[in-house]
């Protein structure tokens, strides 16, 4: 099957998949991509938590030598404010996770 025809079958799979739903989809789409192992998802989590502290810590010295040097910081504070949100984030319980029912 050459690629014209590979990228045939794909948008007709696609299409019908939008046309049932959701659901459909995500069913489709657990077949194509396996959850990944525990050992993947805790390199993956090392690896973002690594990414964002980074960041961070590139965010604060900014922001001290825009305050040491009278620049304007508004924008460091921004991003500095943004990074810190999503460390949390990945931090806090799921609000949808594990919902206890009557």
């Amino acid at each position: 099957m050459d690629n014209a025809q590979q990228q045939a079958v794909l948008d007709q799979t696609v299409s019908a998949l939008r046309q049932q739903g959701q659901e459909a989809e995500a069913r489709a789409l657990e077949q194509v991509v396996p959850a990944p192992t525990q050992g993947a998802a805790d390199k993956l989590w090392m690896v973002l938590v690594a990414g964002l502290v980074g960041l961070l810590t590139i965010a604060i010295v900014g922001l001290i030598y825009a305050v040491v040097d009278d620049k304007p910081t508004d924008v460091l504070v921004t991003v500095f404010t943004g990074l810190v949100t999503g460390l949390l984030g990945l931090f806090a319980k799921s609000p949808v996770g594990n919902t206890a029912t009557g």
